[in-house]
């Protein structure tokens, strides 16, 4: 047993831990492009147009409605989507690092060797740098940990009382209306509460009342959810899954593999655990039922992580289980080295190992199409430059359209009618969108759309993948610029206009966002006519470049 002062200390040294990752978190707070598409959909919901991605246009090209609910009631308030989120991410933090805390506790039975395992946790530069970046991360891990402590305290307990079935089924529902794929989390935590309930309290009506306690609540969040997005958007299935149905790349497990191993060769974790596994004899898991479900979700999740390959966005996929990860290396640690005083050690080689992640890790990381931090951060604040530069130019009630591969911040800034090039918030690509040749993985954008649909759909900008160019000089070879607007793909290039045109769109005195002129549009004519944009023609020498007078 712990004294009295021992436990005093450590509150103390735990609300001190606390308050100072809250002002590191603020101080590095940041923001991705990605979430920059869920505060459009936001902003309509919050402005009378519905959760829709143009007005008019219903489809769900996000899958964290209660993020997007939450944001959507701070833009109601009064408050900018963008400081929203860091209102919400940063609280949202340190209630992950608190539960971390209180889970590891009971798993430890040790306030001291919990401790350390929550500061670890608030200090692995991942962790600490999603405790921002404009998404549900920090929402989705809060509610993950809420529900797993809930699941431990019944394991150890061995009881499930109404009150614990009931809260638990509320988290976990609103655990799935944040991110789908939570669903695991489900199956973890409901399986496992409803084995203690049957286990140790026996089959009968009692018991099965709480086992339906599990269910209720979750379904009466749920099921009215499921079918006002049946009626809305016609499916009850995001946009995004029909980007990938029906399409297996032979990359996928193999760069799920490599993002799922990167965590624990980056914050060297693996050779902590070979050498633990040497000390240790071997006994690399926690010990004692409390922790079984916990191994089993991080299994679990580890597993999906590389069946769906991974993520764009660096180990933002994994924050929900690091954690769990981080508990499980101290476990082993004290399993080798049960003296308190060792646990400096780890501290100082996994503090000094995120040090070294957060400055190098971008040097070296080789999956393809992964984004690290740094990265994440710089394009999106490029992105919403050009975007704010459309909207000075084309104005706030603009009838232009644009296409667009980064769907994020430029259509949020510019306030324009977009289409989204990869199909996540676009019905016909996600369905019918050529299937992208030159992407092993892809990680979910598989799919682009072609000329034919974007002239149908009324396109007058498109800019792809934003390319730059010197505004002081013409851009040479128009045609690959086009083609690297859209990854390199062979598309149906012959179905651009005769006339159209590449223009430069100046984000500086040297420097300018390209796009290609496709369809002709008045206010755009008399930026180009006052030279406030420019405007070059589109030499057609490339393969599949020749126009086809005779296509429908």
């Amino acid at each position: 047993m712990q004294s009295s002062s021992s436990s005093t200390r450590v509150r103390t040294l735990l609300l001190a831990l606390l308050a100072a990752f809250c002002l590191v978190a603020f101080t590095q707070r940041w923001l991705q492009d990605d979430a920059y598409i869920t505060y459009r959909y936001s902003k309509n919901l919050a402005s009378g147009l519905g959760a829709v991605w143009n007005p008019g246009y219903a489809v769900e090209g996000y899958t964290n409605f209660s993020w997007m609910l939450l944001i959507a009631g701070c833009i109601k308030l009064g408050i900018p989507a963008e400081q929203a989120t860091h209102l919400l991410s940063i609280p949202l933090f340190v209630g992950s690092l608190a539960l971390t805390f209180g889970i590891a506790r009971r798993v430890l039975k040790d306030d001291r060797w919990a401790l350390l395992t929550m500061a670890l946790t608030g200090a692995n530069y991942s962790f600490l740098m999603y405790s921002t970046g404009g998404l549900e991360t920090q929402l989705n891990t809060t509610l993950t940990l809420a529900s797993l402590l809930l699941v431990v305290r019944a394991v150890q307990r061995r009881v499930v009382t109404a009150g614990s079935a009931a809260g638990l089924s509320v988290l976990v529902a609103l655990a799935m209306m944040t991110r789908p794929d939570s669903i695991i989390l489900m199956l973890v935590s409901f399986g496992s509460m409803a084995f203690v309930a049957l286990k140790f309290e026996g089959v009968r009506p009692a018991t099965l009342g709480r086992v339906l306690l599990l269910l209720l609540p979750a379904a009466l969040l749920l099921v009215p959810w499921l079918v006002w997005k049946q009626h809305f958007y016609g499916g009850i299935l995001p946009n995004t899954f029909y980007v990938k149905l029906g399409i297996h790349r032979p990359g996928t497990y193999l760069r799920g593999l490599a993002y799922v191993a990167w965590p624990f060769l980056s914050y060297w974790w693996l050779p902590i655990l070979l050498l633990l596994s040497v000390k240790a004899r071997l006994r690399l898991l926690p010990s004692g039922p409390a922790a079984f479900p916990l191994i089993a979700y991080t299994v679990i999740w580890l597993a999906y992580a590389i069946r769906i390959g991974g993520d764009i966005m660096e180990f933002r996929q994994l924050i929900c289980v690091f954690p769990l990860l981080i508990l499980m290396l101290v476990a082993c640690w004290r399993e080798a080295f049960p003296k308190l005083e060792s646990a400096a050690v780890l501290a100082v080689v996994l503090v000094l190992s995120s040090v070294t992640h957060g400055l190098f890790f971008g040097s070296y990381e080789k999956p393809p199409g992964l984004g690290n931090i740094p990265v994440l951060t710089s394009t999106t604040l490029r992105w919403s430059q050009m975007g704010q530069r459309l909207l000075a130019d084309l104005g706030r009630n603009s009838a232009v359209t644009i296409a667009i591969s980064p769907a994020g911040a430029i259509p949020y800034w510019s306030g324009l009618r977009a289409i989204d090039i990869l199909g996540l918030s676009d019905k016909w690509v996600a369905r019918n969108g050529y299937v992208r040749q030159k992407c092993d993985v892809c990680a979910g954008h598989l799919r682009l759309s072609t000329f034919q649909y974007l002239e149908q759909a009324g396109t007058n900008l498109v800019l792809g993948h934003p390319q730059e160019s010197d505004f002081g000089a013409p851009v040479p070879d128009a045609t690959s610029i086009v083609e690297r607007m859209f990854y390199g793909e062979q598309l149906d290039y012959s179905r651009i206009p005769e006339d159209a045109q590449l223009l430069q769109i100046p984000l500086s005195e040297h420097e300018s966002l390209l796009a290609l002129y496709l369809q002709r549009d008045p206010s755009i004519d008399s930026l180009i006519a006052r030279k406030v944009w420019k405007a070059q023609a589109i030499e057609r020498q490339a393969p599949g470049w020749a126009h086809n007078t005779a296509q429908p």
